[in-house]
């Protein structure tokens, strides 16, 4: 099913993440760095947490917690 068929019914587009080792061993690199901006950062978290398994919602729980939604 198509990105506009599933917006027309309401359904969220859903991505499966397959990271190399190479690429997960940068992210996690980029996640864990000081001088990097933070919307850099949470998107390397949010990655990595997609490469794991995580649902869609598990990924965005945490972040809804901290923006009081």
């Amino acid at each position: 099913m198509s990105a506009s068929v599933c917006s027309m019914f309401g359904m969220a587009t859903r991505y499966i993440v397959n990271l190399t080792e190479e690429q997960r061993l940068g992210l996690e690199d980029l996640a864990s760095c000081k001088r990097v901006s933070k919307l850099k950062v949470q998107r390397a978290q949010i990655l990595l947490k997609a490469d794991e398994g995580m649902t869609d919602a598990e990924v965005a729980a945490p972040r809804l917690d901290q923006e009081g939604r």
